[in-house]
């Protein structure tokens, strides 16, 4: 089974023959600016960590620009689905006249563009 990893590399490099787009990878959620193990250690030393925050929940895993408008991109394998929080995001970014495409495949990818 192919992973997202994999496809979105793949996607990722298809783009960059696509004229006028630009498509770039796009972290949703937050998560530490250090590794898990360390946490306990900080705590008890009393230094200070924090949390990185980036795209809000439900963010595609790609996010670009084609001629002007918005392009999303949702990364899933052949056997995976969107969260709520992913379709929520998709209706905003389509009712705001961005592009948004569920991508498995390169071919998904391409023949989601206008």
């Amino acid at each position: 089974m192919t992973h997202e990893r994999d496809i979105m590399a793949d996607i990722l490099l298809a783009s960059s023959q696509v004229p006028a787009l630009r498509l770039w990878r796009q972290n949703a959620g937050r998560w530490l600016g250090v590794p898990p193990s360390y946490l306990p250690k900080l705590r008890r030393a009393g230094i200070p960590f924090s949390w990185i925050q980036g795209a809000p929940a439900g963010a595609c895993d790609l996010t670009g620009i084609l001629g002007g408008r918005r392009v999303e991109v949702e990364v899933k394998t052949e056997r995976g689905k969107q969260s709520e929080e992913q379709k929520d995001w998709e209706k905003m970014i389509r009712s705001q006249g961005g592009v948004f495409v569920l991508a498995r495949s390169v071919p998904d990818f391409l023949g989601g563009l206008p």
